[in-house]
């Protein structure tokens, strides 16, 4: 039974990983897993067997949510690439308040809102360097492609497991998450494996460092976070237009909006979970 329950898990988690602004490590402590997912990973051989098997049946989860929605998202993307870029952005919005709540419950000091400018202005510049969502989709590989694939998913991966940090936003910033959502779909492994190597590595790497912040630089860390997550919003904004389509988009933002705050709502004494 313990089992299902974390398939079931991973699947939520698994969504969230591919939603832009849905933070799967905001599911995770939700869901009441984020310190056993990190305990587990930092400290798999300590406790072999019971820490692979809870990620053993988390990670089948997230496999399967991952591969199920990533071709409804797909469609939609090709459909309707405006208006999911506004629903991408109230998803983020949503997630704003409850997260400059957390940061503040630590009580920062206000030398510590240099963190927030500064991760605010790297996203705001990255606005104007980095290619935008609709960016050309990835289906074949050379030199550059693949340093740019192992970035992507070394800094998504350690961007998923930051409470309030969605990574999928990240594959947004780098322009990737078209190419990586198209081969998700289309089960192109040549494109994957790269992709897959950076994950892997952003996850036994920065667990530990992430996790240390986390816990000696709660205030700092967390200002930080939110400098990101307000940032994303510049990063991905298309643009508008009076007209039906804007009336849409509009409409989108504000459903986003709310999907995204009443999932960080949930359960919200739980967000400071260490």
């Amino acid at each position: 039974m313990d089992d299902l329950k974390n398939i079931f898990k991973g699947v939520i988690l698994g969504v969230s990983n591919i939603i832009p602004g849905v933070s799967a490590g905001t599911m995770a402590v939700i869901l009441g897993i984020y310190n056993k997912i990190i305990d587990s990973v930092s400290g798999v051989l300590r406790n072999f067997k019971e820490n692979f098997r809870f990620l053993f049946f988390i990670g089948i989860g997230i496999l399967g949510g991952i591969i199920f929605f990533s071709n409804i998202l797909e469609e939609f993307l090709k459909k309707y690439p405006w208006q999911m870029n506004y629903l991408f952005m109230g998803l983020i919005a949503g997630s704003i308040g409850i997260l400059f709540k957390t940061a503040i419950s630590y009580n920062p000091k206000k030398s510590y809102y240099i963190y927030f400018i500064i991760t605010l202005l790297i996203l705001v510049i990255m606005r104007f360097i980095s290619p935008p969502i609709d960016s050309k989709i990835i289906v074949s590989l050379n030199f550059k492609n693949i340093i740019f694939l192992m970035l992507s998913g070394f800094v998504a991966s350690s961007a998923m497991i930051l409470p309030g940090v969605s990574g999928s936003f990240v594959l947004v910033l780098f322009g990737m998450y078209n190419s990586i959502i198209s081969a998700i779909s289309n089960f192109n492994i040549i494109v994957l494996i790269p992709f897959g190597i950076g994950v892997i590595l952003g996850l036994i790497i920065m667990i530990k460092i992430i996790g240390y912040l986390l816990k000696n630089f709660k205030a700092q860390t967390y200002m930080g976070i939110v400098g990101l997550v307000v940032g994303s919003i510049f990063s991905i904004f298309p643009g508008f237009e009076f007209s039906i389509l804007g009336i849409s988009c509009i409409v989108v933002f504000l459903i986003g909006f709310l999907i995204s705050f009443c999932i960080c709502k949930i359960n919200v004494k739980n967000v400071k979970q260490d």
